[in-house]
């Protein structure tokens, strides 16, 4: 297994050029467990589209803070992403306002998942966790990518001097189904293990499955289930994202859940909480929150569902 480390003490921006937030904006809303005791240490935000970035031990424990950012795109409203689409909404902030992010976990190489502003200007030394096909591409000019098999995973360790136990997380690359384009979900198991950056082991204290762009389907997903009996946290990536298919002429061919599917992917994996994202970032968007909804409420719910705004906070707890 691959291995590194962070540094939550260090002071190097994220940004090539230009100073980096030290911190982000207070939250528009913040939501919790439904069984929550107050005792969180750990946050997502939500930028918008597929962007989410992780604060991990923080709070009462600034020292240990990890932040973690998915499948960033910063370009505003009315900036085509590509050829086919062009973004609808803002991010909740701007790239000026991005804090210190620590590493990048990138499902597939799309623009609406890594756009050229961010290409540009994130420095160059980043670590990015993503597919193979993607760090092909990012390999030059970008100096710290992982590129990851299906179930093949990177150890990250936090630096914490003298101590026995340090933060580490775990991220393996997990399969998903996006037409011809190869793409990773992740599973981010987040607690401790013993000092020093060769040891696999970990305690783990929470896991999240972050299902990338992806169709439902019933054999992968099993699988996914199979090796990984607890999630704590979904984030399920929806919006029937559909693009034109050369193959089928004038159809189109859809490239992530709708409604109905993202309920039976909830349904399969039995997650502890349950977050939508990914639902209205540009014009190829076909599903909304609101149509996801509705198929929850039909299929009569039996699950914990949080819905955050852009600039929304969810706070959990990694217990150690």
């Amino acid at each position: 297994m691959q291995h590194f480390v962070i540094d939550p003490t260090s002071t190097k921006p994220s940004l090539q050029n230009g100073p980096t937030s030290p911190s982000l904006p207070g939250p528009k809303e913040t939501k919790v467990h439904s069984s929550s005791s107050g005792d969180e240490n750990a946050s997502l935000f939500y930028v918008g589209a597929a962007t989410v970035i992780m604060l991990v031990y923080m709070y009462d424990r600034e020292w240990e803070g990890i932040r973690l950012m998915t499948d960033p795109t910063f370009i505003r409203a009315g900036t085509r992403t590509h050829t086919l689409s062009t973004r609808r909404i803002d991010p909740a902030i701007f790239l000026e306002e991005m804090p210190r992010i620590d590493a990048i976990l990138l499902s597939h190489y799309h623009r609406e998942h890594f756009d050229r502003l961010i290409e540009s200007s994130i420095r160059r030394d980043i670590p990015i966790i993503t597919t193979k096909s993607a760090r092909s591409a990012l390999c030059d000019p970008f100096t710290t990518v992982y590129g990851l098999d299906a179930y093949e995973g990177v150890l990250v360790n936090v630096k914490k001097g003298g101590a026995r136990l340090q933060p580490r997380w775990r991220v393996t690359a997990v399969p998903g189904k996006h037409g011809p384009t190869e793409t990773h979900g992740f599973m981010v198991e987040l607690g401790y293990g013993p000092a020093g950056q060769t040891s696999n082991d970990l305690q783990i204290g929470y896991t999240m499955y972050i299902t990338g762009d992806t169709l439902f389907d019933n054999k992968l997903h099993e699988e996914i289930k199979t090796r990984y009996k607890h999630v704590d946290l979904m984030l399920v990536h929806l919006g029937s994202v559909s693009v034109p298919s050369p193959r089928m002429g004038a159809l189109s061919m859809r490239m992530s859940m709708d409604g109905k599917q993202g309920v039976e992917l909830i349904r399969k994996i039995g997650p502890g909480v349950t977050i939508p994202i990914h639902y209205d970032g540009s014009d190829l968007f076909r599903g909304s929150l609101d149509e996801f909804r509705r198929e929850v409420q039909s299929r009569g719910g039996g699950f914990e569902l949080v819905c955050l705004e852009r600039g929304g906070v969810y706070r959990f707890n990694v217990s150690t």
